[in-house]
């Protein structure tokens, strides 16, 4: 090992590296000139890869963040390692920048934090052209291929950017990546230069992996969130709906429920995360941009309303639970059907995304034998509606679980069959809904024609 990084550690009190991270800061230290690429799984110290050579070099080295909560983060983390750190980004004032500017001149900065946007102003590149940097590093870089191409075009200029600035160490950071990133990366990061791929795998043996399925999320939600441990983490895919089911878990629930996403005020995000990093029992509602940002280590379970666009983001999102290394659980939540999928590991589908082979699986619902469909609460109540001299038809089955009495069903002794009102405590949404999934999920079938036409068929054995 290096001299100059023996005495680094000793001077931040840490005792040993992580193989993977002396070899990217090694590799830093040695050549003048490196383009590389580290996926390295979520909680293998990314960020040290990048401070310690930080602290070593003469120059600056620049870090660009796809977001502000994760730029925040990094500014706590190198202040607290006594780092010299300023950070370009939108909505800062004239004498705020002249400041930055001021202290690059200067040459007590180690560290400047920016994202694609800012980077790609005239005057700030100006400026910067004006600092030799040693290193330009971009964490997250998965965001380069999956959000340049839609809501982030800055992302598609950063390779122009670090052109311009003449940066002779480039790093690209991230947790996940697929092949097809990783080739992205030669033109869009690299501009085709050869490039160094230093890889990890993305297994996470800590975290199970588990399919729920439910009938209605109305219902299935709360009681998981209440079954699980906590804190927990759950992600949505709009600001609509992290509000809409932050309300609906308080409200079933009675825990400290809230929500984060990017229409709050810069006031109202600080506060949410100040809470969710110092609670032990909170549950966080967020989209999936904010998820990127969450660094709190001791999250327990994360659940996923749906499934994410691309693995990417799925393991992205899953890899905010146990980033301590204790056992943590990843949810998603999937609309049951009467018939089974056939399953395989869910660790090895996920991993093989990736181009890996999974090890053996440390824990998922299918290695286990749970990944069979529940059958619904109330499949023993529908086989007595089978058998009963009257029957009934769509309405009827659902005024009979509603604990409604269509006049039909007067003199039919139904309302004294057990299951009688088996909804009539849930809200009419949840109703809606749990009838949809019935039909949908085609636990419940009608005869289409002939005699019985409109009328419940049997349940499949």
């Amino acid at each position: 090992m290096d001299e100059r990084l023996e005495a680094a550690l000793k001077t931040w009190g840490i005792s040993y590296l992580f193989p993977y991270q002396e070899l990217v800061i090694q590799g830093l230290l040695d050549r003048e000139a490196v383009r590389q690429a580290v996926i390295l799984p979520t909680g293998a110290g990314k960020s040290l890869c990048f401070q310690l050579p930080a602290a070593l070099f003469e120059n600056p080295t620049l870090v660009v963040y796809p977001l502000r909560s994760l730029t925040a983060d990094q500014k706590r983390r190198s202040d607290q390692a006594g780092l010299t750190t300023v950070i370009l980004q939108g909505g800062q004032t004239k004498p705020q920048r002249q400041q930055v500017w001021d202290k690059l001149a200067a040459g007590k900065v180690k560290l400047i934090l920016s994202n694609p946007e800012t980077l790609a102003q005239p005057k700030v590149l100006r400026e910067l052209q004006k600092v030799a940097l040693s290193h330009a590093v971009i964490d997250e870089a998965h965001c380069v291929e999956l959000w340049g191409n839609s809501f982030r075009p800055g992302y598609r200029e950063l390779g122009s950017v670090l052109k311009k600035l003449e940066v002779p160490r480039i790093t690209a950071f991230t947790a996940t990546a697929t092949s097809r990133i990783v080739e992205d990366w030669a033109q869009s990061l690299f501009g085709g230069e050869a490039f160094s791929l230093i890889r990890a795998t993305a297994d996470r043996p800590n975290l199970d992996f588990v399919h729920e399925p439910y009938l209605s999320l109305r219902r299935s939600l709360p009681r998981a969130v209440l079954r699980e441990a906590r804190p927990a983490l759950v992600f949505c895919r709009s600001r609509e709906q992290v509000r809409r089911w932050a309300h609906h878990l308080h409200r079933e629930t009675a825990l400290d429920v809230r929500f984060y996403h990017a229409g709050l005020t810069r006031e109202e995000k600080t506060g949410i995360e100040q809470w969710f990093f110092q609670s032990q029992d909170g549950v966080l509602l967020a989209t999936n941009a904010y998820g990127m940002g969450v660094d709190k280590s001791g999250i327990r379970t994360v659940f996923h309303l749906e499934e994410a666009p691309g693995p990417e983001d799925y393991l992205q999102e899953a890899g905010r639970a146990g980033r301590d290394g204790n056992p943590a659980r990843a949810i998603l939540f999937v609309r049951a059907k009467a018939k089974k999928a056939v399953c395989t590991c869910r660790r090895a589908t996920l991993l093989s995304a990736f181009g890996e082979e999974a090890p053996a699986c440390s824990g998922c619902d299918v290695c286990r034998g749970q990944d069979s469909v529940p059958p619904p609460d109330l499949s023993p109540v529908l086989r007595r509606l089978e058998k009963a001299v009257h029957r009934l038809d769509r309405e009827e089955v659902r005024s009979f679980l509603a604990g409604r009495i269509p006049p039909a069903l007067w003199e039919s002794g139904l309302p004294q069959v057990p299951g009688w009102g088996l909804w009539k405590d849930e809200d009419d949404l949840t109703v809606r809904e749990l009838w949809k999934a019935l039909e949908e999920g085609e636990w419940l079938k009608f005869h289409e024609r002939g005699l019985w036409k409109g009328l419940l068929k049997p349940l499949p054995v």
